[in-house]
Formats: C-alpha cells, structure tokens, sequence
C-alpha cells in the first residue's frame, strides 16, 4: 500500500481514508470468495487467498496446524500488552446458492456461502490491511491478532482446534465479526459476551406403547 500523498494526515482520519481506497479490492475480493465457496476444514484455497494478500501488505500470516484457517500479527506482542483480536469465520454451507441472477454467484453445486461468512472474511482482511498501515506510521497502540477460523459451521466446530493451535496466546479481548440483517447498512451493533456463538446436538429417544 502506498500513500505518500497522504503521510500528513491525522491519525483519526486516516482509517476512513485507507478504506475508501480498499473498498473496490475488498468488494472483489468477497465476490471472489463467494464464487467459491469451501466447506469446513476444506477451505485452502480461500486460506491461500487470504494469506497472499496479507503477505502482499508485509505481514506474516500463518496457517493452523489444521491446514486451513490462519492468524496474523500486526505490532510487536512480546511488548506484554494484551492483544486485541478480530475473527473472521471462512467456512461456507452445503447448501445451493439462491442468488441465481447474481453474477458473482457460487460455481461450486450445492455450496454457497449463505451465512454471511465470506463478507466477514472480507471485513477483517481490510481491517488488518488499515491497521498494518497505521502499525508502519506509528499509529497502533496495541497489538492487534487476525484471527480466521475454519470450520465454523460443522460440529464439533473449528474453534477447539484453532485454541489448540494457540490463536488464543497473549488475548485480552476478542471481536468476532457476523453479518445481522436487524442491524441498517452503514451502523456497527456491538454486545458484550456471547451471541449466537454455540450451538448443541441434542438427540431424543422416546419409548412407549405405540399409538397414533
């Protein structure tokens, strides 16, 4: 990324400007991930994707022993600051594609990324790619840890697997990023704990004389 022009502006002002300037990249970029959509734990050519673009900005991404899924640090975390990170699921679902009139609609049968989880991808790569940007101008105050999890829509789920791989280390708040069509365009809803982030298989057996 490269903003000579802009090297003066203020540090407030200064994300808003960088993402006006990913914004035609990160509308590709998502359309391209919906195009082609990638179950659980089969997601490495959306990994390869991601990683390529972080690494193209100077980051070090790395891929969880899984094999897909991966973390990347922006800013020194061995300075003991607690490091704030932001989750991104990058699974899609089994499931067709309803967008049939959609150009950028899914070219994999029966996949599709139906829950939003290609648009979550997107947001947390340009919100890494402002933040290295900032962390180069001096402008990052803490560490900040991309976290994309694989296998989110599968149990038992990819997070298990991707803690194992130490993605948690050195966390004092997580920010898990999820599409809410209740929340307008344009408007953040935030909440503090958990919200819509488990879910149980419960199975019934039921015995007894047979009726109708």
């Amino acid at each position: 990324m490269s903003l000579e022009s802009e090297a003066d502006l203020p540090g407030d002002v200064l994300p808003g400007v960088l993402s006006e300037e990913l914004h035609a990249e990160l509308v590709a970029f998502r359309r391209d991930l919906h195009m082609h959509p990638e179950l659980g734990n089969q997601e490495f050519r959306t990994t390869a994707a991601i990683k390529e673009r972080l690494e193209k900005a100077g980051l070090r991404p790395r891929v969880l022993s899984m094999g897909t899924g991966l973390i990347c640090d922006i800013g020194p975390v061995a300075d003991g600051l607690p490091v704030l990170a932001l989750r991104a699921d990058i699974d899609a679902l089994p499931i067709p594609d309803m967008k049939t009139e959609c150009a950028y609609r899914s070219t994999v049968p029966d996949r599709a990324h139906a829950c939003g989880h290609d648009v979550h991808t997107a947001v947390v790569l340009g919100a890494g790619l402002v933040l290295a940007e900032m962390h180069e101008r001096g402008l990052l105050p803490r560490p900040v840890r991309l976290l994309f999890q694989p296998a989110e829509e599968v149990l038992p789920g990819g997070a298990a697997d991707a803690i194992a791989s130490g993605v948690l280390d050195g966390v004092g708040r997580i920010i898990a990023v999820h599409c809410d069509p209740r929340v307008d365009a344009g408007r953040i809803g935030l909440r503090t704990g958990a919200i819509t982030s488990a879910c149980d298989r419960i199975e019934v057996a039921l015995d007894g004389p047979g009726g109708h």
